[in-house]
């Protein structure tokens, strides 16, 4: 305390003691910023400095001092005991104690006083936590008006308050709002903090974590990589915060499809919280439980399930025995367990969850949503409907009072009582649920989420059940073009491993879906089989594209400071491959195996970088099509293009036994599309498999083709009189396929 705040201070003990009775507060509530524990300090002194001739104003001073000390006191500790309370989920019994707070808060400081706001700001808090979002709301902005009054214009508590603001509106999928409330936090923070302070990290990967939730990744990653690098230069190298981080940009880039970077990203974090934090923090328990959904979400079971249980033990011993999070982790093992078809397990801790709900959440909160839609698609899928039926009416009654009109999930929550309602062949009840779902992506969320693709299919699969095929395949179609937005996002700058992750996972089944729907129902239509054929040309030539868009950036010269890059990955790409091919001795196997491991780890990095500064990389752009093609193809040559693809039965809800589709496109008619049904895969494959054993079998033999000057060799056809040449669709040496011709290799004359 300098000496004009002493002076200060004097001055308002002087107005106290002469201020009419009873007026003594007002006083103080007019100068609040001068009253703290300082200012009870000074009053006593001046207390035990009085003359005798004023005892009586001595002893009152003296009182008066020690009423306000104890009420500090008091407000002190309550504050402590509310935050424990919140820090272990017991929110019932914090509110009543922040209330109090609040109103020690009023009576020592006034209305307008940051110790009020703060008051505030706790109580929002706790609503928020609860799903009483239009309580929070209120409270929220009154502690922000009051911040404005009583600190200075860009004070970084002001920030804070903001920031608790757009948490608020982001749960309730708010988007447009939650932005300029997070860019005018992170404005005053670069005003009155430091540089590189941790609470600009915080805030940075705040407004990145909403971009992620937009689907604006682009504009998610740096700032996540900015939160990272402030963390670094900051805090202690194995900070928890730098953990949080380190975690929520692996989230980022497994939402992209980028597995194999979000891996050694969520490790590195658990690595960290090893070091950083008690054996069973709560903090370690959410890491564990962000890497087992990654394995989860890749199809690695027997990796997930372990972590899972990890977290969940962690919080038995961190966590009052209802503490949401608790809900959260067995909800996320029951869900793994489901997909296993481990139903009875998943049954007792989809009940376990749900009783958990009760205690530790209020009626109407969105987490008990999400658990009844859990347990509702676990009855679906063991085919109790009638069970599943009320639960999932019960989640979407939940939202209508807990989430704005048009939240995101609410349209999966609807999506998926038209799924059951289908199942049971209840369709007029069906199809306006799946209409009023897509409705709500399209507004919630950005033109081309993939969200919206997922909706429009589970419409169309509706359509097509219901004898409405050509309803179905304009909204397929509509899919595939939203689908090829997100293949240009995620291929752009992932890995080979990864892009073939999300074409087994996401692109070939509604591949599958859509060449079902044109085989059966629509055969002669022409726009159909043109459409079919252009989306096989696109999603058949995927992984090879993208390898022979980084071969031709390679030898074409244009990126000559990128060659060492180039070389190195090369390089690296023949080392893998050596090492795939070889079999070491036993005693060499895991020493070969990490090796491996090694070789495509650098792979995979040196693929990324290739794949962020060659545009050539950036699939779609090198993708064509059918008028493309048959543009291209030489007078009197047709392109056979075949496709293995499951059969969906539309009215059963299952798959039928794969099949081959040829399509046939003559060179200059890109309008002319012939389709012709092979039969059945099985026995196509097993001809083809007794057709190159015995090619194996046969002596190597040279044959010399003459060529004509300026020409390459074009093995014919012959058709009756006529003479064509016929183009089969080939598969890169390099690349695997997810979808396979039946005619692999060297062209074939017949």
């Amino acid at each position: 305390m300098n000496k004009e705040q002493f002076q200060a201070r004097l001055n308002l003990i002087n107005q106290l003691l002469t201020c009419p009775n009873a007026e003594e507060q007002a006083t103080l509530h007019a100068n609040s910023h001068l009253v703290d524990e300082a200012f009870v300090e000074v009053m006593k002194l001046v207390a035990a400095k009085m003359p005798e001739d004023v005892e009586s104003n001595a002893e009152w001073l003296q009182s008066f001092a020690k009423q306000l000390a104890e009420m500090m006191e008091e407000w002190k500790q309550l504050n402590e005991q509310a935050t424990e309370l919140y820090n272990t989920g017991k929110y019932d019994e914090a509110i009543p104690i922040v209330k109090q707070v609040e109103t020690l808060a009023l009576e020592l400081w006034g209305e307008s006083h940051a110790n009020v706001a703060t008051s505030l700001n706790n109580l929002a808090e706790l609503y928020h936590s609860q799903g009483r979002y239009s309580e929070a709301e209120p409270l929220f902005k009154q502690a922000i008006e009051i911040v404005k009054i009583s600190l200075p214009v860009n004070h970084p508590y002001l920030a804070s308050s903001l920031n608790n603001l757009a948490e608020l509106y982001k749960s309730q999928g708010r988007y447009s709002e939650v932005e300029p409330l997070y860019q005018q936090a992170i404005e005053i923070v670069k005003i009155s903090l430091p540089v590189n302070h941790p609470y600009l990290a915080t805030l940075l990967n705040n407004l990145a974590l909403l971009y992620r939730f937009q689907w604006k990744y682009s504009e998610a990653e740096p700032l996540f990589k900015q939160a990272i690098e402030i963390d670094k230069i900051a805090l202690p190298a194995n900070h928890p915060d730098l953990a949080i981080n380190l975690n929520n940009l692996a989230e980022l880039y497994e939402s992209q499809g980028r597995y194999s970077e979000a891996e050694p990203l969520y490790q590195q974090a658990i690595e960290i919280d090893k070091i950083a934090l008690p054996a069973n923090h709560p903090g370690c328990a959410t890491h564990l439980n962000n890497l087992a959904g990654l394995y989860y979400y890749q199809g690695r079971y027997s990796e997930a399930e372990p972590l899972y249980q990890q977290a969940i033990e962690i919080d038995k011993i961190a966590l009052p025995p209802n503490h949401p999070e608790r809900a959260t982790r067995l909800n996320n093992l029951a869900n793994l367990y489901r997909y296993q078809g481990r139903c009875s397990e998943a049954e007792t801790l989809c009940q376990q969850v749900i009783e958990i709900d009760k205690i530790a959440l209020p009626p109407n909160h969105p987490g008990r949503a999400t658990h009844l839609n859990n347990l509702a698609l676990l009855y679906q899928s063991q085919g109790r409907y009638s069970e599943a039926e009320p639960l999932y009416q019960q989640a979407i009654e939940i939202d209508k009072i807990a989430l704005p009109p048009n939240h995101p999930e609410r349209a999966t929550r609807l999506n998926n009582l038209a799924n059951l309602y289908k199942s049971l062949g209840r369709y007029s009840e069906a199809e306006p649920l799946y209409q009023q779902a897509i409705e709500i992506v399209k507004i919630a969320l950005p033109a081309n989420h993939p969200d919206l693709a997922n909706h429009l299919n589970h419409l169309a699969l509706l359509l097509a059940k219901t004898d409405r095929p050509k309803e179905a395949f304009k909204l397929m179609l509509k899919a595939s073009n939203i689908q090829d937005k997100t293949i240009q996002v995620i291929f752009a700058s992932s890995s080979e491993s990864d892009r073939l992750a999300h074409i087994q996972k996401e692109v070939r089944p509604a591949l599958e879906a859509f060449l079902s729907l044109v085989y059966q129902y629509l055969p002669h239509s022409q726009a159909a089989k043109q459409a079919a054929l252009n989306l096989v040309l696109k999603r058949k030539a995927l992984t090879a594209t993208a390898l022979a868009a980084q071969n031709q950036a390679v030898f074409s010269g244009r990126y000559p400071q990128l060659q060492e890059i180039f070389s190195q990955w090369r390089q690296k790409c023949d080392q893998l491959l050596a090492f795939t091919y070889q079999v070491p001795p036993l005693e060499k196997r895991e020493v070969h195996k990490q090796q491996l491991a090694q070789l495509q780890k650098e792979c995979n990095e040196l693929e990324r970088q290739l794949a962020r500064e060659v545009p050539e990389i950036a699939m779609q752009e090198q993708m064509g099509d059918r008028r493309a093609v048959a543009l291209e193809l030489p007078e009197g040559a047709k392109l056979l293009e075949f496709v293995r693809f499951r059969v969906v039965d539309f009215q059963n809800n299952s798959w039928q036994k794969a099949r081959y589709l040829a399509f046939v496109l003559a060179a200059g008619k890109p309008s002319d599309v012939e389709m012709i049904d092979l039969g059945q895969a099985e026995n196509i494959d097993r001809l083809i498999s007794v057709y190159r054993e015995s090619v194996m079998e046969l002596p190597e033999v040279s044959v010399e083709v003459p060529v004509e000057s300026g020409r390459s060799p074009q093995p014919p056809l012959v058709r009756g009189a006529k003479m064509e040449r016929e183009f089969r669709s080939k598969s890169n040496s390099n690349s695997v396929h997810s979808f396979p011709s039946s005619q692999e290799g060297s062209q074939n004359s017949s």
